[in-house]
C-alpha cells in the first residue's frame, strides 16, 4: 500500500482498510489484497477522489467551470432523428417518389436521360400551407413540361447568412426568434412528407451537418451552398449522402472551389458523425458520383449565361 497513496480520502485506501477489518484473520486475505489492487488499477488509477467519488476536488470543479461552457447557455436535449422518423414515418408513395426521383436525376448528369433538371421553388420554406399550395401548382406544371424537363421543387428549411438574420424554417419556424428547434424538424419532416405524396419531388441544401439523418429519405436533390463550400465537414457528408446534389462557387464567384468540392466528395471519407440516434459514430463513405457544380454567380454579376460557361 505504501507504493501508492494512501490518504484517509483514497479509494484505495478506503477498500483495503475496510477488508483489512473483516478478513485479516482468514487465509485469504493476501489474494484479496491482490485483487482489489488489480480493479483499482483497471478503474481508478489511484486517482484521489473526493467524497462524490468522481475524482474531481473543489478546485478542479472551478477549474474546470472556467475553462469551459462559458458562452453557452442551458443546453437542452434535443429530439433524435429515430424519433423524428417515428412521429412521421415515410409512407412507400413519399419513399418511391423520392427514390425514382434520384434514379431519374442520376441518368440526367449521366447524359442517359436529356431532359433538363430544374429544381423550381422558393428562395426558402416559411409557411407551410402555401409550400404546398405552391407545390401543388408545381405539380401541374411538371406534368406538362414532363417530356422535356424533369422538375424538383426546392425546399430549403436552413439559410446560411452572411453575417445574421433568419437561419430558417428549421431553427425558427414562428419567425419570432423563439427557436423552437423541435418543432421546426418535426414541421419540416411532416412538409416534405406530404409532398412527396403529391408526387413532387424535394431538393433542399444541408446547412447543418445532423440535417440529412432528420430528412434523407425524403430528399431527392442536395445543395451544398456557396458560405459551405469549402467546408471539409460538408464535402464529408456529401460524400455519404444517398442522393445526387450540387455545389455553388463562392460568393466572390469562384468555380474553382465547386470543383474541387466535386473531386473531394466523390472521395472516401472517415469521419466523426452521429447515427440515427444521435450516438457519436465514426461515419466510412464510399464517395457520391452523383456531384455536379451550381453556377449561382458572384460580386454583382452572373456566370451561368453561355459566354461564361464557354
Amino acid at each position: 500500500i505504501g507504493r501508492f497513496d494512501t490518504s484517509r480520502e483514497s479509494l484505495v485506501f478506503k477498500v483495503v482498510e475496510g477488508l483489512a477489518t473483516q478478513y485479516s484473520n482468514t487465509t485469504e486475505f493476501p489474494s484479496l489484497i491482490r485483487e482489489v489492487f488489480a480493479l483499482a488499477v483497471s478503474y481508478s488509477h489511484f486517482v484521489q477522489r473526493d467524497e462524490m467519488g468522481d475524482g474531481k476536488t473543489p478546485a478542479l470543479e472551478k477549474l474546470i467551470s472556467d475553462l469551459t461552457g462559458l458562452r453557452i447557455m442551458e443546453p437542452k436535449r434535443f429530439i433524435t432523428p429515430r424519433e423524428v422518423k417515428a412521429r412521421y414515418p415515410l409512407t412507400e408513395k413519399a419513399g418511391r417518389t423520392t427514390l425514382d426521383a434520384r434514379n431519374v436525376i442520376h441518368n440526367i448528369l449521366e447524359g442517359d436521360d436529356k431532359r433538363l433538371l430544374l429544381i423550381a421553388g422558393p428562395c426558402s420554406i416559411d409557411d407551410p400551407k402555401a409550400a404546398i399550395e405552391y407545390a401543388g401548382k408545381l405539380k401541374e406544371l411538371a406534368d406538362d413540361v414532363k417530356d422535356d424537363i424533369y422538375i424538383v421543387m426546392r425546399t430549403y428549411f436552413e439559410k446560411p447568412r452572411t453575417q445574421l438574420g433568419w437561419k430558417g424554417f428549421l431553427l425558427d419556424p414562428d419567425r419570432d426568434g423563439s427557436y423552437d428547434i423541435e418543432k421546426g424538424h418535426l414541421e419540416a419532416r411532416k412538409l416534405l412528407r406530404e409532398i412527396n405524396e403529391m408526387g413532387m419531388p424535394c431538393g433542399t441544401e444541408f446547412l447543418g451537418l445532423l440535417t440529412p439523418q432528420y430528412v434523407d429519405d425524403l430528399i431527392s436533390w442536395f445543395a451544398i451552398g456557396a458560405r459551405t463550400v469549402e467546408s471539409q465537414p460538408h464535402r464529408e457528408m456529401a460524400s455519404g449522402l444517398s442522393m445526387p446534389g450540387g455545389f455553388k462557387n463562392s460568393t466572390y464567384g469562384d468555380e474553382q472551389v465547386a470543383i474541387d468540392a466535386i473531386i473531394a466528395s466523390r472521395g472516401e471519407h472517415y469521419f466523426v458523425g452521429g447515427d440515427i440516434d444521435r450516438n457519436y459514430a465514426i461515419m466510412p463513405t464510399t464517395g457520391n458520383p452523383d456531384t455536379h457544380i451550381i453556377l449561382r454567380g458572384g460580386n454583382g454579376t452572373p456566370n451561368y449565361g453561355s459566354e461564361a460557361v464557354q
